[in-house]
């Protein structure tokens, strides 16, 4: 009896889920990416969005962010720039910056300065400080220059095959 009704339930529950219309259509592999037309979003990694409360565009590959203390300032590390938007997502800047990388971004404490890495495959690195007024304008931009990283080592050619005898 317990079996049956714990059965009865699990296809109670596919059968709603089959119900949604809306989200099947995606998951077949013909679904163009970005936004479909119910409101969700198609992903290249094959994940499906669907978005809460209101979308701010952000171009570029954003690999990174961090709110002030406040949660009033958003900033956004992008490719070859920071991004500022507001709590509500408007954008109120944005900061040119080196290559970035995965490293971080943080606002320091007193939120008057943002510190964000700025790193390459191979060349020198840097964090990236910008200063921030006491309206909460960016201002000034300095670096801590970091000491270039070597370049990774060459990898040693296989060895060959010589025939049996040979030096």
């Amino acid at each position: 009896m317990r079996t049956t009704i714990l059965a009865a339930a699990f296809l109670a529950g596919i059968a709603m889920l089959a119900q949604q219309p809306a989200l099947f259509p995606a998951l077949r592999s013909t679904a163009p990416l970005g936004r479909q037309s119910e409101g969700f979003y198609l992903l290249p990694t094959n994940q499906l969005i669907r978005p809460a409360g209101q979308q701010s565009a952000i171009t570029g590959r954003p690999v990174d962010m961090a709110f002030d203390s406040h949660k009033r300032l958003l900033a956004v590390l992008n490719w070859r720039s920071i991004l500022l938007l507001d709590a509500a997502g408007n954008k109120l800047g944005e900061i040119p910056s080196r290559a970035t990388s995965y490293i971080g971004i943080a606002f320091r404490p007193g939120d008057r300065e943002l510190w964000a890495s700025e790193a390459t495959r191979n060349g020198a690195d840097s964090i990236l400080i910008v200063k921030f007024s006491e309206t909460g304008r960016p201002g000034e931009t300095t670096r801590i220059e970091l000491k270039s990283h070597p370049s990774p080592p060459a990898s040693p050619s296989p060895p060959t095959a010589r025939p049996p005898g040979s030096p």
